[in-house]
This record gives C-alpha cells, structure tokens and sequence, in this order.
C-alpha cells in the first residue's frame, strides 16, 4: 500500500520533488500572456540572420527551438550557472517545453492519484485537521497550479516553464524570481542526473520518510537558488550560509511565502507545501557548511529518514533514527463494523500541526519535541464515519507526560462540536495513545488493547 502525506506525491510524482515553488508567483506577469502572441504579452518571436519575424500563435505546448534565440541562450547562460555553484556537470542539457497556466492545470489533476489522495484525506478527517467536506482533489490542484512557474517533469525528462516566464525571458528581462525559480528547477534536473531521485518515487515509504527525502531534495535546490543569487550578487555562499542572521531571513521569507489560495488552504495543506522548502534549506545549509555540496551529495546516499531530522539536522548528523511503533489489532472495532484502511508513520511535523489547532501559531514545533517516532491506523465503519488510533512515542517518559498534556490542551481548545464526543488520551511510559471518532466504550476496548500490549513490548525487553 502507498503511504504518502497529503500532497507529497505532487511533488514526487509531477516533478521529482522540484514541482512547485513557494513564491513562484512573478511580480507583474500577466497569467493570460502566452508566448508568441503579439506585443504586449510577449516577444517571443525567431531571430535569425539579423531578421525578426514573429512566431506563430502559443500552443498549450511548444517546444523552445521556435521561440527565440535570446530564451535559449538565457537558458543556456542560467543551466551553465547552476551546474557552476552546484559543482556537477551536465550530462546532456534538458529538454525545455512551455506550456501556459490552464496546461499545468490540466496536467497536474492527471496526475493526482485518486486513491492516495483518499487515503490522505481520510487520515486528515479522522484527526481534524482537514473539514470533511473540502474537496482536496480540487484544492490541490488549484494551489499546485498557482504555485507552479516553471517544474523538473521527472518521468519525461524536460524541463517545463509557464508561458509567461519564457516571454519574460526572450524579451531579456526575466525577473530575478523568475531567474531563481528556474535555477531551482534545474538542479533538480542535474539531481535526478547525478544523484538519482527514483528513490523518492519508492510506493512504500511512510508519510514521514517521503516527506524527509523531499525536504533533502528542495533543500538542495533552494540552496542552489541562493548559491546562484549570492554568485550573482558578489557574495559567496561559504559567507551566506555562515551568516545565521542572513540565512534565517531567507528561510522567514520562504516560510511568509503566500499566494491567495495557498493562503487560504487548512493550516495541514499549506505546511505540506512550505515545510519541505522552508526546513529542507535549514538542512541542506548545516550539511553545506559540514563539508560543501559534497556533504549534500553523501546524504543522498544516506537520506534521512524522518522530518525530526530535518527540523533538527545534529540528529541526522549523529546517526539518530526513529523508533519502529506498531499498532495492536483490536477485534472489538471488527465486530463492531469498524474496518483499518490505512496504516502510516506521521511524524513530527503532523504531530505539530495537531497541537497547533486553534492557536496563532498552527504549527506547534516546540510542543512536539521530544518525537521518537508514532504509527496511526486510520478505521472506516459500514456508514462511512472515520476513526484514528495513534501511537506516538517519545524520547523520554518527561516528553510523553508534556506530549499528553499538550495534547489535552488542543482539546480543550476545540469547539464544542468534537468535545461532545472527546478523543482520547493515555499515556503508559514513553508511549501516548490518541483515539478519536470512537464511542466510549470502543475507545476503552482499544485502550486495553493498547495497554496489553504494552505490557508484553516491557516483558520482551527485558
């Protein structure tokens, strides 16, 4: 079974991790200009010999040979770059194609797979974090295609730039967003070349892991952004990264990065976008100042395996992993009508985000220290209600009593529509249990059912 966070596969699937961009929104640019239209949408015409003639109207898809030479050496000159400051050669430059808003639209809810996103969605209800009654499929399609300038299209090997950037750039005046947006782009090309990122495609991984790697990849890439801006500006990256203060202003402008309907998304979807941006360069900058983008490249070989070590890179550094949770099996839920339709490592982003319900921070990071690892197992009854058990383990028994705690706090903070039916909370050692959508008899089957095998993980311990 596929295990992916609500919209990690976008990014994996689209786009090999480089899909969307925080902020990719160009200052100015209209969304309707298209390439090869007349003048005041774009210049994207053929010059040769000299002569100018115009270029035939804009297709959805057009390949860069019939726009201007002007786009394809500005191309060339930023690929160049890129693999400069990125420090690997081009095996064979990428085929570049342009394709208008709608284009990306419609190609990116093609792409959506219907039962990963279910199960996604399922698991979001279940914990409250996701209203039932949002359509997600349409949702991220439309904060995809917002967010999308220009992408690394992975499975077909090409480089994709929304119409409206390639006639920024024929016409010489590609802005710097634009310029770094692309240089984003392409070293994911020069990643999936050199460092190979079918590992990110593997069906198996937990939510946690995949969005780890992805935090890896779009960590590199935006480091390459800055690498590329810092070169351009005169100032080295060793000094950039080096520079805390300096660094933190362009992960805080990552993170306050927000288009309109990004914006107005539930807290869970908007952090699935920004978070890998925002902590994977936090990442990839400690693994840079560690030892140059040859530090980067061995943790390609060695990924990390949960967002923990992303948001705390001396965890990664030292080796420290997860803990494998598993969950026991409750037959009260199957005789009472409940079936498991999913099972999933979360991690400690998620667990941050339940705690920032209904707080001005949404994403209670602090909170959740102390995250050792978890498992959810997400059940559905016969007339469709939803259900989530989930274990979450701490580093030490003082974590998992504030863990408990924090957990009880969110509740209380929650309206009165759920706490007529409270979820659950128990703690035994260094493990916390969460049950929600159970009536109180099935939650305290499922609690003894937790208990018991607690009990026997001690006995086997010892």
């Amino acid at each position: 079974m596929t295990r992916r966070g609500l919209v990690a596969w976008l990014v994996l699937e689209v786009a090999a991790c480089g899909a969307s961009r925080p902020a990719a929104r160009i200052a100015g640019a209209s969304d309707r200009a298209a390439v090869g239209a007349p003048s005041d949408a774009t210049d994207a015409s053929t010059e040769s010999g000299g002569e100018t003639t115009g270029a035939a109207p804009a297709r959805p898809s057009l390949p860069v040979p019939v726009l201007s030479t002007r786009l394809r050496a500005a191309l060339d000159e930023l690929a160049e770059r890129v693999a400069r400051v990125r420090g690997l050669a081009w095996r064979r430059l990428p085929d570049v194609e342009i394709e208008d808003a709608a284009t990306i639209a419609r190609r990116l809810r093609t792409l959506i797979p219907p039962d990963e996103l279910e199960r996604a969605r399922a698991t979001y209800v279940a914990l409250g974090l996701l209203p039932s009654d949002v359509d997600v499929f349409a949702l991220v399609a439309e904060v995809a295609a917002e967010q999308v300038v220009g992408y690394w299209d992975h499975k077909n090997d090409r480089l994709v730039i929304r119409n409206d950037v390639a006639a920024e750039l024929s016409r010489g005046q590609g802005s710097p967003e634009a310029r770094m947006t692309l240089a984003h782009e392409l070293a994911h090309a020069l990643q999936d070349q050199h460092l190979g990122l079918d590992a990110a495609l593997a069906p198996d991984l937990d939510s946690d892991v995949s969005s780890a790697y992805r935090s890896l990849v779009e960590g590199d890439a935006s480091l390459v952004m800055l690498a590329v801006l810092a070169e351009q500006s005169g100032v080295g990256l060793d000094l950039l990264v080096g520079q805390q203060v300096t660094l933190e202003q362009a992960i805080e402008q990552l993170r306050n990065a927000r288009s309109s309907r990004l914006g107005d998304a539930p807290a869970v979807v908007r952090y699935a976008f920004l978070v890998p941006y925002v902590h994977g360069l936090g990442l990839a900058a400690r693994l840079y100042r560690k030892g140059g983008f040859a530090a980067v490249d061995a943790a390609f070989r060695t990924p990390p395996r949960s967002m923990e070590q992303v948001l705390d890179p001396e965890r990664y550094l030292a080796g420290e992993r997860p803990e494998r949770v598993e969950l026991p099996d409750v037959a009260a839920l199957r005789e009472a009508g409940w079936s498991a339709v999913h099972d999933d490592t979360l991690g400690q982003v998620d667990l941050a985000l339940y705690l920032g319900q209904r707080s001005a921070s949404e994403l209670d990071l602090a909170g959740a220290r102390g995250w050792a690892g978890d498992r959810v197992r997400i059940y559905r009854h016969g007339d469709g209600s939803l259900a989530a058990v989930w274990n979450l383990r701490a580093d030490r028994v003082a974590d998992a009593t504030r863990i408990a705690e924090a957990l009880r706090e969110t509740h209380r903070r929650l309206p009165a529509a759920v706490t007529a039916s409270p979820p659950r909370v128990e703690h035994v050692g260094r493990d916390v249990l969460l049950v929600r959508g159970l009536d109180a008899a099935l939650a305290s089957s499922v609690v003894d059912a937790w208990r018991a095998d607690r009990r026997a993980a001690r006995r086997s311990a010892r």
